[in-house]
């Protein structure tokens, strides 16, 4: 099991120029990654809401 304190911050201004620079809405990257519109705005506003797994931080 990965230890929360292990992961990677996500860093929601970089996340946000690559959703911004590949011309990708919200909701076309929610429905691209298996996520909501709202959890993307979540990630990209750095807060820290109990819906991501250690998997998504990884991903992301």
């Amino acid at each position: 099991m990965t230890n929360q304190a292990n992961l990677p911050k996500i860093q929601g201004d970089v996340f946000t120029r690559a959703r911004e620079h590949v011309q990708l809405s919200y909701l076309d990257l929610a429905k691209m990654a298996s996520l909501t519109e709202s959890q993307v705005k979540q990630i990209e506003n750095g807060e820290t809401s109990a819906f991501y797994s250690p998997a998504i931080k990884l991903i992301a």
